[in-house]
């Protein structure tokens, strides 16, 4: 199980973050805070392999230039 998530000037998010998960989690905010970018994260970090065309999809088109 998930327990904690760190991350770095990731979408919306500035600087170096930490979310620490419990048994039930909740995301909520105003339009535009980045609850939809921490869910594409949790998504990526899933799957220890993930191709071309899904991180696409998940739209990390600019993070991708980075590992090419």
């Amino acid at each position: 199980m998930l327990k904690r998530l760190k991350f770095t000037n990731y979408r919306p998010y500035e600087g170096e973050n930490e979310i620490v998960f419990k048994k039930l989690n909740f995301f909520y905010g105003f339009n535009s805070s980045g609850k939809s970018a921490l869910l594409k994260l949790l998504k990526v970090i899933q799957k220890p392999f993930i191709n071309r065309y899904e991180l696409e999809k998940l739209g990390f088109q600019s993070y991708m230039n980075n590992y090419e």
